[in-house]
């Protein structure tokens, strides 16, 4: 259960700015489709 998975779930809501803040926190940030 990785928590990158949650937000980007609800990358509709304002989860979408934790999400983007999640990524550029994570390494999987460059992986990640913007």
């Amino acid at each position: 259960m990785s928590p990158v998975s949650s937000t980007e779930r609800t990358s509709k809501g304002p989860a979408a700015k934790i999400k983007n803040i999640k990524i550029s926190f994570s390494p999987q940030g460059n992986n990640s489709p913007r």
